[in-house]
C-alpha cells in the first residue's frame, strides 16, 4: 500500500480545515447548539480555545503537502473562519509557504456567512486573495437563504441580510468569484426565484440551491416556529450554567423523558442495511481530506463529531453522566480503530499532515473496512461511513439533483 497515495495522485490533494468552532450566528439546528435553542453544546469548544493555532496550520501545510495540493477550503462544521482573529495571517502563511515548494498558487475556497467584521477587513480579505492564490479558480461561498432579512434569518438567526450583500459585493468589485448557496426550506422556497435574481444584480458568479442539509435530515427545522422570531444578541451562558433553561423546557414535557439513561452502545441494534449497503467514499474517490479546529484529521467532515455529539434537549440532564461521544465512538466501531492507535494518531497539533495520511487508517484500514460488517474483529464496518456514502444517501443524492435542476431551470 502506498504510503502517501493522498499526496502522490494525479488529482492533488483538498483540504478542507475548520480554523475556528466560533460563530455570530444562530442558526437552528446548528450542531454547535442545543437543538432548538441558544445553548451552546458542551462538547464544543469556544472563545480562544476554538480556534487553531498557527503552528497548527504549519503543520498541515509541510514541505510535501505544499507540494502537491491543489486547494484549501475554509470550512466548518461548528464555525465561521472569519471569527478567527488571525484569519487572514493563516490564508496567507498558507501561500507563502506553498510559494516555496510550488510556483503554481493554490485555489482559495471558503464558505462564510459574511455577516461580521468591518468592510476594511473584506477589503484586506479580497486582497490576500488576489496576492497569493489563483483568483481565476478561488471562490468564495456565501450561505444566504431568503431574499430579505426577515426569511433569511428564520434559519441563519443573527446574521443581517444587507450587511452580507455589503461584503460579498466588496469581493465581487475586487475581482473574486463569489457563490449564493441557498439552503431550502418550506418557508423560504417561494424566493429562490427572487434570490437569484438578486444574485445576479450584485454580481455572483453562481447560485446554487444547497443540497447538504436536506440530504440527510428532514426539511422541518427543529424548533423553527418558537424560535424563528427569537433573535436575540445576548450572551450566550456560561458551560457550567448553561443547561437550566433547557432542562426546564424538557421537564415541561413530562417525565417520560427523565425515565432512564441512555442505552449503551451494546445495546442498540443496528440496522441490517449498515451491513448489507455498499459504501463509495465520496471524499476519497475526490482525493479530500478534513481538519476540524481541534487539530483532527479525517477522510471526511461527517466524522468530526465522533467528538462533538450533536445534543439534543433530552440529552441535556445525562450529560455529566454519560460520555456521549465515547459511546457514539463504541456503537459505530470506530473505538475498535482508536484502541489500537497511540493518542493523537491524527492531530495537527503532534504530527505533520504527511505524517498523518501516511497512517495505517488512511492508507490501509478505512478503506478494508468498507468490504466488511461490523462485527468484524480487526476492520469493522463503520456505521458513520452506510450513513453518508451507502446506496441510500447515493439514491438521495441524485433525488436532490434533480430537484436543484428543476428548479433552477424554472427559473432561468
Amino acid at each position: 500500500m502506498n504510503q502517501h497515495k493522498f499526496l502522490e495522485s494525479t488529482n492533488g490533494l483538498g483540504i478542507h480545515v475548520e480554523i475556528t468552532s466560533n460563530c455570530n450566528s444562530r442558526c437552528l439546528d446548528c450542531g454547535r447548539y442545543v437543538k432548538g435553542s441558544d445553548t451552546v453544546n458542551p462538547y464544543v469548544d469556544t472563545g480562544s480555545k476554538g480556534n487553531i493555532s498557527i503552528q497548527a496550520i504549519r503543520n498541515i501545510f509541510d514541505d510535501e503537502v505544499c507540494k502537491t495540493a491543489r486547494y484549501v477550503n475554509f470550512t466548518g462544521t461548528y464555525g465561521d473562519f472569519t471569527l478567527h482573529p488571525q484569519a487572514i495571517e493563516i490564508i496567507e502563511t498558507i501561500a507563502n509557504h506553498r510559494r516555496k515548494n510550488n510556483s503554481q498558487p493554490l485555489i482559495f475556497m471558503a464558505e462564510t456567512n459574511g455577516g461580521i467584521r468591518d468592510n476594511e477587513w473584506w477589503h484586506n480579505l479580497a486582497k490576500s486573495i488576489k496576492n497569493n492564490y489563483d483568483v481565476k479558480k478561488s471562490l468564495v461561498i456565501f450561505g444566504i437563504d431568503g431574499a430579505d432579512n426577515e426569511t433569511h434569518q428564520m434559519y441563519r438567526r443573527g446574521v443581517d441580510f444587507d450587511t452580507v450583500l455589503r461584503h460579498a459585493k466588496i469581493l465581487i468589485d475586487n475581482g473574486i468569484r463569489c457563490r449564493w448557496s441557498f439552503i431550502a426550506f418550506d418557508h423560504n422556497e417561494h424566493q429562490i426565484e427572487e434570490a437569484k435574481q438578486i444574485s445576479k444584480e450584485h454580481g455572483f458568479t453562481q447560485f446554487r440551491i444547497r443540497r447538504s442539509r436536506l440530504r440527510h435530515n428532514s426539511r422541518k427545522i427543529f424548533n423553527l416556529e418558537k424560535k424563528k422570531k427569537n433573535i436575540s444578541d445576548k450572551e450566550l451562558n456560561p458551560i457550567s450554567n448553561m443547561y437550566k433553561g433547557v432542562v426546564e423546557e424538557v421537564k415541561d414535557k413530562g417525565p417520560s423523558v427523565w425515565s432512564k439513561m441512555p442505552k449503551r452502545w451494546y445495546e442498540k441494534e443496528i440496522d441490517p442495511y449498515v451491513n448489507e449497503t455498499t459504501i463509495e467514499c465520496e471524499w476519497k474517490k475526490k482525493n479530500q481530506i478534513s481538519i476540524d479546529y481541534t487539530g483532527r484529521v479525517w477522510q471526511c467532515c461527517y466524522f468530526s463529531n465522533f467528538y462533538h455529539y450533536g445534543i439534543l434537549p433530552t440529552n441535556v440532564p445525562y450529560v455529566d453522566k454519560y460520555d456521549f461521544n465515547d459511546e457514539t465512538r463504541k456503537y459505530e466501531r470506530l473505538d475498535v480503530y482508536e484502541s489500537r492507535y497511540k493518542e493523537n494518531w491524527n492531530n495537527v497539533n503532534y504530527h505533520t499532515l504527511t505524517e498523518i495520511v501516511g497512517h495505517d487508517f488512511f492508507t490501509n484500514d478505512l478503506e478494508q473496512s468498507f468490504g466488511n460488517d461490523t462485527e468484524h474483529k480487526t476492520h469493522p464496518r463503520i456505521v458513520r461511513c452506510t450513513k453518508f456514502c451507502g446506496s441510500k444517501a447515493r439514491n438521495n443524492d441524485k433525488l436532490l439533483s434533480k430537484m436543484n435542476e428543476s428548479k433552477l431551470n424554472a427559473i432561468k
